[in-house]
């Protein structure tokens, strides 16, 4: 019975150093994300895409490519370059999804950001994000 429960002890160790390489390493990238959004890069953010992507853009939503999506946001930076990028919330089940709310400021707006990813060996995969600007109504809404 003792060497039963040496043998679980001892496989249980190399289950944990492994999830918290793999946390790291998500955090990691999404720290990688989070540079990309407050410096404006498509080209950076879309390493981090799966190939494909489900993206919402002020309620312009489709499922595009990863190379479209790289397109699509180039064009919302160059539009509304970054002022400043903040996570608000994060979440999720950590084996099977995560998912971040954040806000993006521009010069003259204010946008809610929503990213939802997987982990995975390299880190984190973005499989879906919204982008929504914020109006004067939904602002004071937050604030009540």
């Amino acid at each position: 019975m003792n060497k039963i429960l040496l043998l679980v002890f001892l496989a249980s160790l190399f289950f944990v150093p492994s999830r918290v390489l793999e946390d790291r390493d998500t955090a990691a990238v999404f720290n990688q994300v989070l540079a990309s959004f407050r410096t404006g890069s498509s080209k950076e953010l879309a390493k981090h895409f799966e190939p494909s992507i489900l993206l919402n853009l002020n309620g312009q939503n489709g499922n595009y490519s990863k190379t479209q999506a790289e397109f699509i946001l180039k064009d919302f930076f160059r539009k509304n370059p970054p002022k400043d990028f903040s996570i608000l919330h994060k979440g999720g089940n950590g084996n099977a999804s995560l998912y971040y709310v954040g806000t993006y400021l521009s010069e003259n707006s204010q946008f809610r950001v929503l990213i939802k990813g997987n982990p995975k060996d390299d880190g984190f995969r973005i499989f879906s994000m919204e982008i929504l600007q914020m109006n004067s109504y939904s602002t004071t809404r937050l604030r009540d």
